[in-house]
């Protein structure tokens, strides 16, 4: 990090390209946002493919992954969004 004659800090990234600080850090909470968004998709994809298993197991019925999808949705998704949904 070093500042330059107007004294706004700079990140100097691997390049060796100066990057404002206050973009590096909008940079790094947009990477945590997407990562966030990420993790929380792919535990809602188990969920829905946990459902789809428990369905099959439980009542015979064989589910497409959209339809068990639908379903889980239709059933799950509020109680999961209201439990995930915590930075």
């Amino acid at each position: 990090m070093r500042a330059n004659e107007g004294g706004s800090w700079y990140a100097v990234n691997i390049q060796g390209w100066g990057v404002p600080m206050k973009l590096q850090r909008q940079c790094d909470e947009d990477v945590n946002a997407q990562e966030a968004f990420t993790a929380r998709m792919e535990r809602q994809c188990r969920q829905v493919e946990q459902y789809r298993q428990s369905v099959l197991q439980n009542e015979g019925r064989y589910l497409s992954k959209d339809e068990a999808a639908a379903e889980w949705v239709e059933q799950f998704a509020e109680v999961f969004a209201r439990d995930n949904d915590n930075p």
